[in-house]
Parts: structure tokens; C-alpha cells; sequence
């Protein structure tokens, strides 16, 4: 189970807040600026909602549709589709971000911290029930 289906809370699950809607016209996703980086990313909204995992062509077309936003907004090859999922890892989404591009000091201290946390509880022995 995830860590956001554990505490019934996924920001990208409910979107009560959008900044800039750039795109919402396929079922399967929509395309707004991100409330953390300001930079335009396509959130799965398909079934199952909560996932990691999509079909190939569902993959190919949402990649495609986020390029399209990026092609405009940055220019036609000054961007990437970053597919890291920093502060929700368990919500499939993506954000184009320009070349260049950095993560600001504040996401770059917390993705350190979550895998030292995470190195950590992988050396934990796991506890076995009988």
C-alpha cells in the first residue's frame, strides 16, 4: 500500500488547487503548472487513478501531450520530460522542465533525506510473524 493511500491524502489524487490549467481535454490526464516548481505537469487521472503503472499507448500519448505544452512554453528541443516523482513518488506524473534546469536547494535536501531514510530502512532486519 502506498505511503499516500496510508494517510487518505494524494494531492494529485484530489487537485483542489490548480495555478494554470494548460490542458484537461483527455479523460486520462491533465496538464497544469505544479504547485511546487511552477513548471507545466501532466498528472495521471485514468484508471486506476492512484498508480504507477499505465499502458503503453496511454504512456506514448500523455508523453506526447506534455511535449506539446513544453514545445511551446520552452521551445522545440529546450526542455525534457522529467519522469522522477520527487514529492509524490506514488501518483504517476511529470513535469516538463527546461534545460538547464535544477531542482531548488529545499527539494534537493529533502530527496537527500528520503533516501538516507530510505538506505536505512532497507538495513533494518524485517520482522517475521509466525
Amino acid at each position: 500500500m502506498s505511503f499516500s493511500k496510508i494517510l487518505d491524502m494524494c494531492p494529485l489524487c484530489e487537485l483542489k488547487i490548480k495555478i494554470h490549467t494548460y490542458d484537461e481535454t483527455d479523460p486520462r490526464w491533465i496538464i497544469i503548472d505544479c504547485m511546487s516548481c511552477l513548471l507545466p505537469m501532466s498528472v495521471w487521472r485514468g484508471k486506476p487513478l492512484h498508480t504507477m503503472k499505465i499502458g503503453p499507448m496511454d504512456y506514448e500519448e500523455m508523453e506526447e501531450s506534455l511535449s506539446k505544452i513544453a514545445k511551446k512554453k520552452f521551445g522545440n528541443e529546450d526542455f525534457y520530460i522529467d519522469k522522477t516523482q520527487n514529492e509524490i513518488p506514488d501518483h504517476l506524473h511529470w513535469h516538463a522542465r527546461p534545460n538547464g534546469w535544477k531542482f531548488p536547494l529545499k527539494f534537493r535536501i529533502k530527496n537527500k533525506i528520503r533516501s538516507l531514510i530510505k538506505k536505512c530502512l532497507d538495513l533494518l532486519p524485517l520482522k517475521r510473524h509466525n
